[in-house]
């Protein structure tokens, strides 16, 4: 019978390099992620002049808000498609309350 203690669980150079090159690779991730990198600027002088809005914020936003004033003035007014063919634009609210009309003309027809 042995007489000595039980040695703690064996300690190998290999585990320990392990464990330290893996909290080394997790430092350097964190301070990869927090790396801010230097603002950009922009130098709009090649830049089209009917261009030059996509390239900064002010005239992005400026762009979409005009966009979203003639898509809001389309979807609540009446007007013309196509005069010729006689296709017009109705507002929303008065194409679905016309679209409703027809579906319960339907039904009543169908009882």
């Amino acid at each position: 019978m042995p007489t000595e203690p039980a040695s703690p669980l064996p300690v190998s150079r290999l585990g320990i390099t392990a464990v330290l090159a893996g909290c080394a690779l997790f430092l350097a991730l964190v301070l990869f992620l927090h790396h801010k990198p230097a603002p950009v600027t922009l130098n709009l002088t090649n830049v089209p002049a009917a261009d030059r809005w996509k390239q900064t914020d002010e005239g992005r936003m400026e762009f979409l808000s005009k966009v979203r004033a003639e898509q809001d003035l389309k979807a609540t007014t009446y007007g013309w498609v196509d005069r010729d063919k006689g296709i017009v634009r109705l507002p929303i609210a008065r194409a679905m309350e016309l679209t409703l009309r027809d579906i319960n003309a339907q039904r009543q027809k169908a009882r």
